[in-house]
């Protein structure tokens, strides 16, 4: 949670609470309908935005560690990927109908979905054909060798997938809180408003509210003008 987000819920909570819990305030109030009902409708639409900043919280902190780890998991892949593709352009430089397949030639993608499609394919076509492993083989990389840095490569995607899941509920989430702290500042700004105008003359009732409180600041007091000289008499 953000300061300026907790700040504010403390400052509410404090407000709501003292304007229902002190006899003096909770009596004025009564007039313009501010019950004990309404007063916990209050601190009920309180309680559930806590729970939504909290919520997002929790949300935005699986987000950022999803995120390492995809982020992570696609450059141990790409680095790996690399180094095996430039060795099978040496080793099946000869096969013109590998390269169509295997996505030898061009520059590899930079976006995840077209990075992963090319060593994809790549690892997939090569694996199918002995031939071409057979081929790879001569310069260290078996089937063996070459099923594992497939898995490699699909452990990624799969934390591609695990952090394009939580981006989507960590947003989801910041926009859940974002809406109910909208209609708990609203709610306030109502009580406040109310608050200034059922309290217009009691200063002292007012600032028992907090930091909320629609204290009323005195106008300075206008300064008398200064008197105009009187012309000088020239005899």
């Amino acid at each position: 949670m953000n300061k300026k987000s907790t700040d504010f819920i403390q400052q509410a909570r404090t407000l709501i609470e003292n304007a229902a819990g002190t006899p003096e305030i909770a009596k004025a109030l009564a007039v313009y309908g501010y019950t004990e009902a309404r007063f916990k409708d209050g601190l009920d639409l309180l309680g559930r935005t806590e729970k939504l900043m909290m919520r997002k919280n929790m949300e935005s902190g699986e987000k950022i560690e999803a995120t390492a780890d995809f982020v992570k998991a696609w450059r141990e892949a790409n680095v790996m990927y690399i180094k095996t593709l430039k060795i099978a352009r040496i080793a099946l430089e000869d096969e013109a109908k590998s390269d169509a397949g295997l996505l030898l030639s061009g520059a590899r993608k930079q976006t995840f979905s077209g990075w992963s499609f090319q060593a994809s394919n790549f690892y997939g076509n090569l694996l199918s054909r002995k031939a071409l492993v057979d081929k790879m083989g001569v310069y260290g990389y078996n089937k063996e060798a070459l099923a594992k840095e497939k898995d490699v490569v699909d452990q990624a995607v799969k934390t591609y997938g695990r952090h394009a899941i939580q981006s989507g509920e960590a947003q989801v989430a910041t926009q859940e809180k974002d809406a109910k702290l909208d209609e708990l500042d609203a709610w306030v700004s109502a009580l406040r408003a109310v608050c200034e105008i059922a309290l217009y003359d009691d200063r002292e009732q007012l600032e028992k509210l907090g930091p909320l409180a629609p204290i009323r600041r005195s106008r300075p007091a206008k300064k008398a003008p200064k008197p105009t000289p009187e012309p000088a008499v020239i005899a």
